[in-house]
């Protein structure tokens, strides 16, 4: 009999009432001798920003006996075949089907709101699987093969809904859920049985199984929700108080965009995020954007830990960076990541196509004279192929496609090979194609942005001032259809029916989002400022606004009072007191700004008394470490919440490659860097001072890392970049070589000329720009401000010696 486990921390609700059926469908089957099966129940997949609410996971193992259906395997015979199931997983996101209503467009299935399909469920359910195999890739090394499946019981439209798609009904049997596991693009593997000369079929999953293992991380996040620090407990208490229905501010949401004004440490971003769970708790979604990815992922863990959903049909909160989001709601979606690379991406469709014809035709040579199997394939184009330069190729390519043979064992036929050829030059032309489109959104991030901004305002002459043939073709690409079209030298390519399409999709983003938060309103540029408002409108918008003081991105302040050169209404309101920093830390900063003529002014609460500031001239180490972590410690705070590191770029190590695309000349088509960037002390830092570092300074690839970096978790101390603090906090902030990054800072300023800096020296501006970050990282601490300085005659040095002369006690250097 299989061992049915149920995993859950709610017991209540749809999704739990279904676990108990299906764990009674599994504890039916008799034939099982040996086998586990978990059934993990409103699963939180922890470490993602949007998408981690699964409905139900379901994983099992059969060890001894067996489990078998008769199931297609080849749709166009249709014939059933023996069939037997030792592994599975798969995903099950469930849909109630009155409270939507569905339409189905390009094989997906969505959910309509006042006539526009606003949200895809078949693109939500893929992403959850997708993010499910990530979680337990990086949790406990399982490379699993897992099936998304959408319960959606309807009788609206029933046949349209389940024959074409991967949905499943309440009454489905077990045998219909691994037919769709089959149908979804599963390869069994085919057995033949001399015994009975028949042929039959094993399913398995993954080469190894643990269960074990997986149990154990599938409780990752109820460890994380128990076992999580003071200040993260206080923050959850400070997002899910009400919001204040006298309150002024209050009475304009939803009317007209409110405008939250303070200094750094203020709690311009409790706020916001207090406001949004309000809005939560009343039934709307909002979207929060930021510059910042690592206050992304904090806040992201935030919301997680509060058990506030980011996973839409539900009401949601979502956090993004404003790059993010432009990427991928707007540069892909809008098609202009293909108008803009269109030749280059022409040119590797090209080369793909050509090393199409060439491994199809080598193949073909090799199997056609002698019987081979996979391994002596290969063993013949190491012999035979001695001096071809195109001897790699084919090898990397048998490597490639391997895992999708029937049998590595038997004879091969070019047949047995055509189709997993295809899927991996599919793969790999994709994957090129995304690198180049990710690499010029990167360098030409501010064109795109005005691009993008046309579009929104019907100016197409991005595609318009292309040849007529380019403009036909990438009409077909962008609207997924073949055109009649005249495309004759002095025809007029018609537009509208892109035109619409966009429209109707910008339609649909806002409807998606009832609210929408803007963090660091002033750093942002106009451009940015009028793409949000013309999707989303001006009356749904929270803002925060740093003011002057807090300008590190440009060096002009934005003011979100107009749009399209007109004034708007607004309800802007000012925090002027710090309820996180001690007083000492707040007299500190103000101190330091003075030096610099910087108005920063921050003022802490009446009851924050105290707090510290430590100034070494030293290098950090294991005993300073373990004082201030044992501080935090009494303050019951955990690694995440005790102490949060910031180092200067010059404490990252760098490795950069270059990669080259090569035609059948060997000619460079395409070039890309990867650069990989780690914090230089983790290795040191966990082994001899036995801590977890998790390390917020790593980046892998140009843009997004293909297997994003997980969020920090209890038990791991932050590091970060200076440049990523904004919006963090920690009982400690360790600022490491602080003088190193204001000197840096410093060296590249460079001046607009569009700003007041214009009446300054150019000297006086860029110190007054480095302090201005400098300031943001001290503002990180809630209790101990820990500055490292690595060169004590330095101009930075010289700077905290003068203005701490008076302070008293409440700073401390060592030397």
């Amino acid at each position: 009999m299989l061992d049915v486990t149920i995993l859950t921390e709610n017991k209540s609700g749809i999704a739990y009432n279904k676990a108990l059926h299906y764990k009674k469908l599994f504890e039916k089957i008799n034939t099982v001798t040996e086998g586990k099966v978990l059934i993990a129940s409103n699963f939180t997949c922890y470490g993602f920003k949007e998408n981690k609410d699964v409905d139900l996971l379901i994983i099992g193992e059969v060890v001894s006996g067996y489990l078998r259906y008769d199931l297609i395997h080849d749709h166009t015979s249709n014939l059933k075949s023996s069939t037997f199931i030792n592994s599975f997983c798969f995903t099950i996101k469930i849909i109630d089907p009155l409270k939507y209503e569905f339409d189905v467009e390009n094989n997906d299935i969505y959910i309509q709101k006042d006539g526009c399909n606003v949200f895809n469920i078949s693109e939500a359910s893929s992403n959850i699987k997708n993010n499910v195999k990530h979680f337990l890739n990086s949790t406990t090394d399982s490379n699993l093969y897992i099936c998304d499946l959408i319960l959606l019981d309807t009788n609206k439209g029933k046949n349209k809904y389940s024959k074409n798609f991967n949905t499943i009904r309440n009454k489905s049997e077990l045998n219909i859920i691994f037919q769709k596991i089959l149908d979804s693009g599963f390869k069994a593997n085919k057995v033949f049985s001399k015994k009975t000369n028949k042929e039959s079929f094993r399913v398995n999953i993954a080469k190894q199984l643990d269960l074990e293992k997986i149990e154990k991380s599938l409780d990752t996040f109820s460890l994380i929700k128990k076992h999580c620090g003071a200040l993260t407990k206080k923050k959850i208490n400070e997002i899910t108080k009400k919001v204040l229905a006298e309150q002024k501010y209050a009475k304009s949401i939803g009317k007209m965009p409110v405008i939250i004004r303070g200094s750094a440490g203020s709690g311009k971003t409790t706020l916001m995020l207090r406001i949004a769970e309000d809005l939560y708790r009343k039934g709307y979604s909002s979207l929060f954007l930021t510059f910042n990815q690592s206050l992304v992922k904090d806040l992201t863990r935030l919301l997680s830990i509060a058990g506030i959903s980011n996973t839409l049909p539900n009401n949601k909160i979502q956090t993004d960076s404003l790059d993010s989001f432009i990427y991928n709601s707007l540069y892909h979606k809008l098609g202009i990541s293909t108008i803009i690379n269109y030749d280059e991406i022409k040119r590797i469709e090209k080369v793909i196509n050509n090393d199409k014809s060439y491994l199809e035709n080598s193949f073909i040579s090799l199997l056609q004279n002698n019987v081979q199997t996979f391994h002596t394939l290969k063993k013949s184009i190491q012999k035979e192929l001695v001096n071809n330069k195109n001897k790699k190729k084919l090898l990397d390519t048998l490597d490639a496609i391997q895992y999708k043979l029937d049998n590595t064992n038997t004879p091969l036929s070019f047949e047995d090979l055509e189709r997993p050829l295809k899927e991996y030059l599919d793969l790999r032309k994709q994957r090129l194609i995304d690198d180049i489109k990710s690499k010029i959104y990167l360098k030409r991030l501010s064109k795109i942005k005005e691009e993008i901004y046309k579009f929104l305002n019907n100016d197409y002459s991005l595609i318009t001032n292309k040849p007529i043939q380019d403009q036909c073709e990438l009409l077909e690409i962008l609207l997924n259809s073949s055109q009649d079209t005249d495309c004759s030298s002095n025809s007029v390519i018609d537009l509208t029916p892109l035109i619409k399409q966009h429209q109707k999709y910008i339609k649909n983003i806002k409807q998606q989002w009832g609210y929408l938060l803007i963090d660091e309103a002033q750093d942002w540029n106009p451009i940015e400022r009028e793409i949000i408002y013309t999707i989303f409108g001006h009356k749904r918008i929270i803002i925060s606004d740093g003011l002057q003081q807090q300008l590190v991105k440009s060096q002009k302040y934005l003011d979100w009072t107009s749009f399209k050169q007109q004034k708007i209404p607004t309800h802007p309101f000012s925090l002027n007191k710090s309820f996180r920093q001690k007083i000492n830390l707040s007299n500190f900063q103000n101190s330091f700004a003075k030096h610099f003529n910087i108005n920063w002014n921050i003022k802490s609460d009446d009851r924050l008394q105290k707090g510290r500031i430590i100034i070494s001239t030293l290098s950090f180490s294991k005993a300073m470490y373990h004082s201030l972590q044992e501080v935090g410690k009494r303050h019951d705070c955990d690694h995440h919440d005790s102490i949060i590191f910031l180092a200067p770029h010059t404490l990252t190590d760098k490795v950069k490659n270059e990669l080259a695309l090569l035609n059948n000349d060997n000619d460079v088509i395409l070039e890309d860097t990867i650069d990989q960037r780690r914090f230089k002390y983790k290795i040191e830092w966990e082994t001899e001072w036995e801590t977890k570092i998790w390390d917020g300074t790593e980046v892998i690839d140009n843009y997004e890392s293909k297997k994003p970096l997980p969020l920090p978790k209890n038990g791991e101390h932050r590091v970060y970049n200076y440049e990523s603090c904004r919006g963090l906090e920690a009982w400690t902030s360790v600022c490491l070589d602080m003088d190193v990054f204001y000197s840096n800072k410093v060296a590249h300023y460079r001046k607009d000329d569009t700003t007041n800096a214009l009446f300054e020296d150019h000297a006086s501006s860029a110190r007054k720009y480095a302090a201005n970050w400098c300031l943001i990282a001290m503002s990180r601490a809630v209790d101990t401000l820990f500055i490292s300085i690595e060169n004590k005659n330095s101009e930075f040095a010289t700077i905290l010696r003068e203005i701490t002369r008076d302070m008293g006690e409440s700073v401390k250097w060592i030397e």
